[in-house]
């Protein structure tokens, strides 16, 4: 998926390590839902990936 393809997209997120799931609400002038179903979905997913031991 190219940037400029993000007017197509249903919801958006960022994750990584410390914040896990996070909603985007915009990207340039796009607004995003903050409850679409699939955001959920990936939480759920992000919270079940076992962790490494260190």
């Amino acid at each position: 998926m190219q940037l400029a393809d993000h007017p197509n997209m249903a919801a958006a997120f960022a994750t990584n390590t410390t914040i896990g799931v996070r909603s985007v609400s915009v990207i340039d002038d796009v607004q995003f839902p903050q409850d679409h179903p699939v955001l959920e979905a990936v939480r759920v997913g992000y919270v079940g990936i076992p962790g490494d031991r260190l």
